[in-house]
């Protein structure tokens, strides 16, 4: 079953403007999670979300944030960890040090799960002027969406400190 959700994904990204995803299941296994995320998925929420949350997951994801069950953020932390353990010298870690300095903070509070709008209240920035930093990084990653940018992010250590801030746990934290 968890084939026809990833191959619908798949359809959904092909479209030529596609939408915010975020998949919607029973469990968060951690194959399907990452698979998801790195599909193109911008959230992994889990069925049995209060109604409240799911609203507030679907603004959430119009404004361009990830929204991840509590399940589904804790799989990509141990994924980013096991990442950042492995060594400075990984691929992830690679595509990361591209980066400018400006730009590996941007990628940074992006993992963290913020917005466009608090990236620049944070940084002192213009909205426009994070919004291309957001493009141009995501262009120097060669990923589709801010979600594989956080995940990348993740995989390289770059957001392991942030962590324990406010937004670790995605749009709710459950």
């Amino acid at each position: 079953m968890q084939d026809d959700g990833l191959d619908v994904l798949d359809q959904l990204r092909a479209l030529s403007a596609p939408p915010a995803i975020a998949m919607l299941t029973t469990l968060a296994p951690p194959d399907l999670v990452l698979e998801s995320l790195r599909g193109g998925a911008c959230g992994f929420l889990l069925r049995d979300s209060q109604p409240e949350q799911l609203v507030a997951a679907v603004r959430a994801l119009a404004e361009g944030s990830i929204v991840l069950a509590p399940e589904a953020s804790s799989v990509v932390v141990r994924a980013g960890c096991r990442g950042a353990a492995s060594g400075s010298s990984s691929p992830a870690g690679d595509r990361v040090k591209q980066l400018s300095d400006r730009e590996q903070s941007i990628l940074r509070l992006l993992g963290a799960g913020l917005t466009n709008a608090e990236i620049s209240r944070q940084l002192f920035l213009s909205a426009a002027t994070v919004k291309e930093h957001v493009s141009v990084i995501l262009g120097k990653l060669g990923v589709a969406n801010r979600v594989q940018a956080a995940v990348l992010a993740y995989a390289s250590g770059l957001s392991a400190d942030d962590l324990a801030g406010p937004h670790a746990g995605g749009a709710f934290a459950g």
